[in-house]
């Protein structure tokens, strides 16, 4: 552990945070991710789909984990179909575990 209220270890702390290099904050820096359970998961990918072709799938247990790009990195206001995504997985009984947007 760094000392910072010494000198050497504010020194030290400003080393290592300028040697910090961010991710790529390319196209998709910040993704909608949504995550249903397993068993909707073949409903969630159609109606994914039926809004975008940029997601990825993954599951893990009993869940289901959807990324979607966000390309121009716009907040849930913003964006053109997030809210009608999670109204259109709500309505077709889809369980949604978490959102985020």
């Amino acid at each position: 552990m760094t000392n910072l209220r010494s000198a050497a270890g504010r020194s030290e702390a400003r080393a290592a945070d300028s040697s910090f290099v961010e991710a790529n904050l390319g196209g998709d820096w910040r993704p909608i991710q949504i995550t249903v359970a397993r068993a909707d998961a073949a409903e969630a990918a159609d109606i994914v789909g039926e809004f975008t072709s940029a997601a990825s799938i993954t599951s893990s247990g009993s869940s289901t984990y959807f990324e979607i790009a966000n390309r121009r990195g716009l907040a849930v206001d913003e964006h053109p179909f997030a809210r009608d995504l999670l109204e259109a997985l709500h309505g077709a009984g889809v369980q949604i575990r978490a959102a985020v947007l």
